[in-house]
């Protein structure tokens, strides 16, 4: 027979608030600042919205608790079976104490709504029934094991809440969860929720883009990039460098600095290595994200502007150091007599669907000038598709790593680059600073790229590789 023991519910600190005029349709959240990966967040204050004409009318704020539940299952002969422990979130709303609603006000219903949506994700129905499951095994384990007389270890289960980010709109928890059933050893695998306050739902990385092929291609890539730059591409599995399905084994989350995504044990790499997580940092793909996501995330003018950087760096390089991805299963003679492969990036089909592309990041002046002339024996448009003819040149080895900041003008502004010079031709001297490929830094080079504001973003009219 099993005897249950609730040990208790209890709540622990705050970890975000958020505030909403009585008579707003769009929740307004404080932001707070995330805590490290692995570390629990608390904050504490909530944060008053902006004077309004409804501000008489008092304020409403969210808040994210985290709470506890728990418990335990003996045999009859006093054993521990099973333990359980459960942190998770819950998302509440109340009435501001700095600027609180009149006393018979009834909370807007797209708060309550959000509410109930948010927190029926972590039910305590939900957890008593997992949890007596969890306790029938054990016993049923413990039953065997001391008929046979072998060791006994108790089942046990626990989650956490890591950190928790908000933006205006937006709620982001990372958590993680360990369990062991009685196998060999016990097993932990990531967790993570994203939810839109404004709709009342829960979101995923795909609703937050209108091109999910390419941004999950482009993360693919920089968690590929970071396993590179590391050294220990041998710790991981051969699946992580070709897959296409890479992202599948992830729980992605956000903090203030980018996407955390963190991989499923085993998923990518053997056990020793635990669950590999990484950043990418939001100026990487925030070019890629639709209206949604850019107003969820709330990201700063000058993130979004490093993004289109980034992107345009990118189509750049297609042009002048080597080619956009292909399907090279299958070739076709092009207008030279070479062989053409049909280009993959980013859906494009034709010559226009390319310019239009490069219209987003570049003054006509930049297109018709310097990348169409490089694009001649490059790319062209076979059979009404686009196609590539494979070639590199490969990177100049004499500049290395560069930091970027961003000024910002009425209605432009420009990116500033500044690039390490390498000598390839010397060794670093004791002392001496050493860049890429162990060249020493001899000296930096600053590269200013203006741009003027558009519907689409940033729009260059000057452009240069780095390397």
């Amino acid at each position: 027979m099993i005897r249950l023991n609730r040990i208790g519910i209890g709540c622990l600190a705050l970890a975000l608030a958020c505030v909403l005029a009585a008579c707003a349709k769009t929740p307004q959240v404080a932001s707070s600042a995330p805590a490290a990966p692995g570390e629990s967040t608390a904050s504490g204050e909530t944060v008053q919205s902006a004077p309004s004409a409804t501000e008489s009318a008092g304020t409403w704020v969210f808040d994210v608790e985290t709470r506890v539940w728990e418990n335990e299952a003996r045999d009859e002969d006093g054993t521990l079976l099973a333990s359980v422990r459960y942190e998770y979130p819950v998302l509440t709303a109340h009435g501001s104490a700095v600027d609180p609603p009149p006393a018979d006000a009834e909370l807007p219903p797209m708060m309550r709504l959000a509410c109930e949506e948010f927190n029926s994700r972590f039910a305590e129905a939900d957890f008593e029934r997992d949890f007596r499951g969890i306790a029938a095994d054990a016993l049923e384990d413990y039953d065997v094991r001391k008929t046979a007389g072998a060791e006994f270890l108790p089942f046990e289960e626990q989650t956490g809440v890591l950190s928790v980010y908000s933006t205006p709109e937006f709620v982001s928890v990372a958590g993680s969860d360990s369990i062991y059933l009685g196998g060999v050893h016990p097993f932990s695998q990531p967790r993570g929720v994203n939810f839109d306050l404004a709709a009342g739902e829960f979101v995923a990385f795909s609703d937050l883009t209108d091109d999910y092929d390419s941004l999950s291609a482009l993360l693919r890539e920089a968690v590929r990039g970071q396993i590179w730059a590391e050294g220990n591409m041998e710790d991981y599995y051969d699946s992580v460098f070709w897959s296409p399905e890479l992202l599948a084994n992830a729980v992605a989350t956000f903090t203030e600095y980018g996407a955390d995504i963190v991989f499923y044990e085993e998923a990518i790499a053997p056990r020793h290595m635990g669950r590999p997580s990484f950043r990418v940092g939001y100026e990487k793909f925030s070019a890629l994200l639709n209206e949604r996501g850019r107003r969820l995330l709330a990201l700063p003018e000058e993130t979004l502007v490093l993004g289109d950087f980034f992107e345009a760096q990118e189509l750049w390089n297609y042009f002048d150091l080597t080619t956009m991805p292909c399907d090279t299963e299958g070739a076709f003679a092009g207008p030279d007599g070479e062989a053409y492969h049909l280009v993959t990036y980013r859906g494009l089909q034709t010559l226009d669907d390319l310019r239009a592309l490069l219209e987003r990041r570049f003054t006509d002046e930049l297109i018709d000038g310097q990348l169409l002339p490089l694009a001649e024996g490059h790319y062209a448009e076979i059979g009404g598709r686009l196609c590539a003819r494979l070639g590199d040149r490969g990177t100049n080895i004499t500049r290395g790593e560069a930091a970027y900041e961003v000024e910002l003008e009425e209605g432009g502004g420009k990116v500033i680059a500044t690039v390490e010079v390498l000598d390839p031709d010397a060794a670093p001297a004791p002392g001496q600073e050493a860049g890429a490929h162990g060249f020493p830094v001899v000296g930096y080079v600053t590269i200013e790229y203006p741009f003027t504001r558009t519907e689409n973003g940033a729009r260059f009219s000057y452009f240069e590789s780095i390397r």
